[in-house]
């Protein structure tokens, strides 16, 4: 059973009173979702979100039943019902393919999240490597498999996230975030092709490029970790957070492209946050 953090949820086309969510929603046909972050009662980069929201679920065989609009009425019900406390939300949708009539049932509610401290945000976190090469990584789907193989390493050597490693010995992603590297005042991140394309990625990369910084798109090995100034995760819960060590290598959190990429990322939230809320009157 799923236990949402807030009283509220949206199932299919009501906001209803809900203590637990059924997984067995879940264990049948094609699952994909998406989880967004709630700030000052605004959903944060939804627009992003509902489009990738909207390309996972094209990539595994089947187009949504409600269009962009219609979820964000619905999620914004959702949040106005709980009171449009911060926090992150996630977002379902079902899809049976296989069932007498087709159907697809939507979900999202409020989930337990942890956000970065202070402190780690100012001294780095630590990461471990972890050899799983995701199938599709471009579409946001339920693997369970992973996540609660991720869970046991992640506690087990007590460390922030884990970094997937392809079988040819490439860094991938982070289990829940994307990675970027730093080296002679230029960018490395692995390519699109092995990825999860996040949100908070993409605007990453729109920052580099907006200064024309040099940004390397690429296979990172493992081999060449030791060679690198600088890293970083990206997400949705850490935004940019930088890795102070990968397994026992050591990096430079000071780095000054590295605190510029902080402050610009921050910047762009709160631009965002001042456009204005979406909400149940658009």
């Amino acid at each position: 059973m799923i236990i949402p953090l807030r009283k509220y949820i949206w199932m299919d086309d009501k906001i209803t009173e809900a203590t637990q969510i059924d997984e067995n929603i879940f264990s049948q046909g094609l699952t994909v979702y998406e989880v967004i972050r709630v700030i000052k009662g605004k959903l944060l980069f939804l627009e992003d979100h509902l489009k990738r929201f909207e390309n996972s679920a094209r990539n595994m065989g089947f187009q949504l039943s409600l269009s962009q609009k219609e979820i964000t009425y619905r999620l914004y019900e959702m949040l106005h019902a709980n009171g449009s406390l911060d926090g992150n939300i996630e977002l379902d949708v079902n899809y049976r393919p296989d069932s007498f009539s087709p159907k697809q049932t939507f979900v999202a509610w409020y989930i337990p999240h942890h956000y970065p401290t202070e402190e780690e945000y100012r001294q780095g976190v630590k990461t471990g490597l972890f050899y799983y090469e995701r199938k599709d990584p471009n579409i946001k789907y339920r693997n369970i498999d992973l996540k609660e193989k991720v869970k046991i390493f992640i506690e087990k050597n007590k460390i922030y996230e884990a970094l997937l490693v392809d079988d040819g010995g490439a860094v991938t992603e982070g289990s829940k975030s994307n990675v970027f590297f730093i080296k002679e005042n230029q960018f490395f991140t692995p390519p699109l092709s092995k990825v999860l394309p996040g949100v908070t990625r993409q605007k990453i990369i729109y920052l580099i490029n907006q200064q024309n910084i040099v940004l390397n798109e690429g296979n990172i090995y493992v081999k060449t970790l030791n060679t690198y100034e600088a890293s970083f995760l990206t997400g949705t819960s850490p935004k940019v957070l930088p890795i102070a060590f990968i397994n026992e290598q050591s990096y430079n959190v000071n780095h000054p492209l590295l605190h510029f990429i902080m402050k610009s990322y921050d910047d762009i939230i709160e631009s965002y946050l001042n456009e204005g809320i979406n909400g149940l009157n658009q």
